[in-house]
């Protein structure tokens, strides 16, 4: 595993590159930052599958107050008509087209959007006062 310290660092930097080479090394650090966290634990991941895992993750919807996909997050499930063009044909306006209908969209009102984000806890961090920028240019 020279030049490397240990085995596991040749494989780490080894991953890296194969497959794809989309594996930048800011990325590269941030995985290695998460499986240095004290609650990461390599067991966990026995069998693990990313297809499934985010399988799991699309068919998730919680009720429960507290979850980022809680209906009390203003998580509203609905329809999108949406006007398609046919190929070869012209309609008077966008209105005469066919309309295609996408059910099970999962989306949320923009003051939602907003009320949520405000409640985070990196918002005492932020700068929301509005202030005047004053320039005295030299005469």
């Amino acid at each position: 595993y020279a030049p490397f310290p240990n085995v596991s660092t040749f494989e780490f930097l080894y991953w890296q590159h194969t497959g794809t080479h989309n594996k930048s090394d800011i990325q590269m650090n941030s995985l290695a930052c998460a499986m240095q966290e004290p609650d990461f634990s390599t067991a966990d991941l026995a069998g693990f599958n990313a297809a499934r895992a985010l399988k799991r993750l699309d068919d998730y919807v919680e009720e429960e107050a507290g979850s980022p996909f809680s209906a009390n997050n203003g998580w509203i499930q609905g329809e999108v008509h949406v006007h398609v063009p046919k190929e070869g044909v012209r309609y008077a306006s966008e209105e005469d087209a066919p309309v295609f209908t996408l059910k099970g969209v999962w989306h949320r009102r923009f003051r939602e959007v907003i009320r949520c984000a405000l409640q985070q806890d990196c918002v005492k961090d932020w700068h929301m006062i509005p202030h005047r920028l004053f320039v005295c240019l030299p005469p």
